[in-house]
């Protein structure tokens, strides 16, 4: 059988084969899903591959992870297990069988270890993870305590394509249908790429980064966006090399610097 993806997180990984099967292997987890979703298994390390059948009922889903294993059904539902589930809980999901979120028309989905955030309807949704001092771009800062999707507004007329997030307070960035970034944050690395350190509660324009921007990622303290040219530019922290300088520094970066690529 084909292979038409591969995704990867903590010390598992699935395969999507043709037939819309997805198959899975690694670390299963410590909760009664597990992250492989296979019913046969817990609490175990499976070498093997082997079938997802929990997923059954959501055919030609598209698999994904980001803090955690997670899909997008066919019809534009998040479909989650083994992580923090956008509900009214803070507890790890111990259901039979993963669980639908409750958001429709979902094209994107991302997720920290602090927050997650999806691309619902052409509009951001973020919630918290039920830890402390997390931005979700609502507007209420640092305090937050929404567990359940909440719409965190963008700026101006173009759509949220993409969405990179960062740890508890150095926020979420978004990538817009136009080519530019928004962010919000506390800012204290710099992580809003507005040329200062100035906090923002809500999504505001990456003014310092130039260019048109095609991908977004995100490490715990930092960003990256590739450019249309082809280049990479990088912000935020620095203190573990993130910024691609070739050197370390805990200063902030709060203007965009091109990576130091071949």
């Amino acid at each position: 059988m084909d292979v038409y993806s591969l995704s990867s997180f903590f010390a598992s990984a699935c395969a999507t084969l043709d037939g819309d099967e997805l198959w899975c292997w690694g670390a299963n987890g410590a909760d009664t899903v597990g992250y492989l979703a296979r019913s046969t298994l817990k609490n175990s390390m499976i070498a093997e591959p082997g079938l997802a059948d929990r997923l059954a009922p959501y055919p030609g889903a598209r698999f994904g992870t980001a803090g955690g294993p997670f899909v997008i059904t066919k019809n534009q539902r998040i479909v989650e297990w083994s992580t923090y589930s956008g509900r009214d809980t803070v507890a790890n999901s111990a259901a039979p069988y993963p669980i639908e979120l409750a958001l429709e028309g979902v094209t994107t989905f991302s997720s920290s270890e602090s927050h997650a955030c999806a691309i619902v309807q052409g509009q951001v949704e973020c919630w918290t993870h039920g830890t402390p001092n997390v931005y979700i771009c609502d507007g209420t800062g640092a305090n937050t305590t929404a567990k359940l999707p909440t719409l965190a507004k963008t700026r101006g007329n173009a759509s949220p394509r993409e969405l990179a997030l960062g740890l508890n307070t150095t926020g979420t960035c978004v990538r817009m249908s136009d080519g530019t970034v928004q962010c919000c944050g506390d800012n204290v690395n710099g992580g809003l790429a507005t040329g200062d350190t100035q906090l923002s509660m809500i999504f505001t324009e990456a003014k310092a980064l130039e260019g048109h921007v095609v991908q977004i990622a995100a490490t715990d303290n930092s960003k990256c966006a590739l450019l249309k040219t082809g280049d990479v530019k990088c912000w935020g922290s620095n203190t573990r090399g993130e910024l691609g300088q070739g050197t370390t520094d805990s200063d902030p970066h709060p203007v965009p610097l091109t990576v130091k690529l071949p």
